[in-house]
């Protein structure tokens, strides 16, 4: 079935509320800050890279395993907050199990 482009517009919008349209917006400038950040801050290891080299008198070999640890700890830190809640409920109910006597 064929459709008009303007059909489309007005029933998929239609009734709907304007801040529906801007909290889109919101969401998609808070997710593009977000991957900016993420750049920036990679960016700003590989730039301090020459530094730790002479610093810490690092090899070229140890430098990578700089940045491989720097990215797995960032991936771990959000990781954590999605992984957080689940972990304080299993916690939360060994302990109230615990409690029952009933231990894990």
């Amino acid at each position: 079935m064929w459709y008009n482009v303007d059909m489309i517009n007005d029933s998929a919008w239609q009734g709907r509320p304007t801040h529906a349209v801007d909290r889109r917006w919101s969401a998609l400038a808070l997710i593009v800050t977000a991957q900016f950040m993420v750049i920036l801050d990679v960016a700003i290891v590989n730039v301090a890279l020459p530094a730790i080299k002479s610093d810490l008198e690092f090899s070229e070999t140890s430098l990578q395993w700089v940045i491989s640890a720097y990215a797995i700890l960032f991936g771990l830190t959000y990781l954590s907050y999605l992984v957080a809640p689940i972990v304080l409920l299993l916690y939360v109910s060994a302990i109230v199990m615990a409690q029952r006597g009933r231990a894990p």
